[in-house]
């Protein structure tokens, strides 16, 4: 899903194209900037949540638990959702290195 916000006249013209290239669309209204708050607000869960998968496979580590065996309980059960899935197993293997730029801007 796309955030969206803005003017009416450019939303009018931008989330027809936008449809068709993602799950949904969602106009946080005509504030230019709202768009990119939801979008910030996002990416803060996000390494929230791959900053508390890290903590708490360490917490499990200190105690016996195999790392890897834990993060898969984890996002396969009460935290079976796409960012625990996704960033899950390179917590795991403490794969701690950004990929390469694919340069897009």
């Amino acid at each position: 899903t796309i955030p969206v916000s803005g003017p009416a006249w450019a939303k009018s013209r931008a989330v027809p194209v936008l449809e068709k290239t993602a799950l949904g669309v969602t106009d946080f209204g005509e504030d230019a900037g709202a768009a990119s708050v939801v979008k910030l607000g996002g990416n803060f869960l996000i390494a929230s949540a791959i900053e508390s998968m890290a903590e708490a496979a360490a917490l499990a580590e200190s105690h016996g638990v195999d790392r890897e065996t834990f993060i898969s309980l984890m996002s396969s059960t009460i935290f079976d959702c796409l960012i625990y899935r996704g960033y899950g197993h390179r917590v795991a293997a403490r794969d701690h290195f950004p990929y390469p730029d694919a340069h897009f801007a």
